[in-house]
């Protein structure tokens, strides 16, 4: 769609300048408005040329959000600023048995989607414009649970498309943001793809080789796209009990389900981790 900006100027001495201007702006134009007046309203079109530099952060902790806007590109310039937070009433789990144990699984599940859509919600409330753009260059879900992984399956298809990765903390932490989500520093599949260029050493691929390499505590990042809830929960638990970083990336399918960046190799350091 195009901006046409249509007007005369009248000179001095009379005469008369017709002049357009025609316009293709960088984001679709929600609106369409007319208006003659003795200038141009340039102003209900400012948005469409506005850009953004910050990042948004989910940190899902058991039953409360906290939702997070961070601007700068390294650990000593950056900015983490809360821009909201709620917190919500599961249905508690219940493991006694009986006949009632079904229903009451059934009930926590229906409250966990709940508790889910509306932190989509709330998401879409901080992290877009009054002109519904999205004011973040990319977002990323941190948590210790579940949650965070079935959050990207209720997440409204704006948020998703720059989702940048999911991290297996408690807390959000530089370290482990920046480098999804800075220009200056690799992003973690970037720096995956570097590695096969450069360095396949520094790298494994596949379910078994990265399980093994975890287990030996060698692993700095395990990059996966795992959807299956169990799964994730056991990997999470392997991530946590080495310091590893689990890393969502669905980009990394093309290598494998499932893939390491080590610490090091024999012989070698790795610059970027020093």
């Amino acid at each position: 769609m195009w901006l046409f900006l249509q007007g005369a100027i009248f000179s001095k001495t009379g005469t008369i300048d017709d002049r357009t201007v025609i316009l293709s702006p960088p984001k679709p134009i929600q609106r369409g408005w007319y208006r003659c007046d003795l200038k141009f309203h340039t102003d209900i079109i400012s948005y469409l040329y506005k850009t953004y530099n910050q990042y948004g952060v989910i940190l899902l902790n058991g039953q409360d959000t906290v939702f997070y806007t961070m601007d700068g590109d390294t650990s000593d310039t950056y900015t983490l600023s809360t821009v909201g937070k709620f917190s919500t009433k599961l249905q508690p789990k219940h493991d006694q048995g009986g006949q009632s144990q079904n229903r009451i699984a059934r009930l926590r599940e229906e409250s966990i989607t709940e508790y889910l859509k509306k932190i989509n919600e709330r998401a879409l409330k901080y992290y877009l414009t009054e002109q519904y753009e999205l004011n973040i260059k990319g977002l990323i879900l941190v948590g210790t649970g579940l949650k965070k992984d079935q959050l990207r399956l209720h997440l409204d298809d704006r948020l998703n498309k720059v989702l940048l990765g999911i991290i297996t903390r408690d807390s959000v932490q530089c370290s482990d943001i920046l480098p999804l989500c800075t220009t200056k520093t690799p992003g973690v599949f970037e720096l995956f793809e570097s590695y096969v260029s450069n360095n396949p050493d520094m790298l494994c691929f596949g379910e078994r080789d990265t399980i093994d390499r975890l287990k030996e505590a060698r692993l700095r990042y395990v990059v996966h796209n795992i959807v299956d809830a169990a799964e994730l929960a056991r990997l999470a638990a392997e991530c946590d009990s080495v310091g590893c970083t689990l890393v969502y990336s669905p980009p990394i399918s093309k290598y494998g389900i499932l893939c390491g960046i080590l610490w090091y190799i024999d012989g070698y350091v790795d610059e970027d981790s020093t």
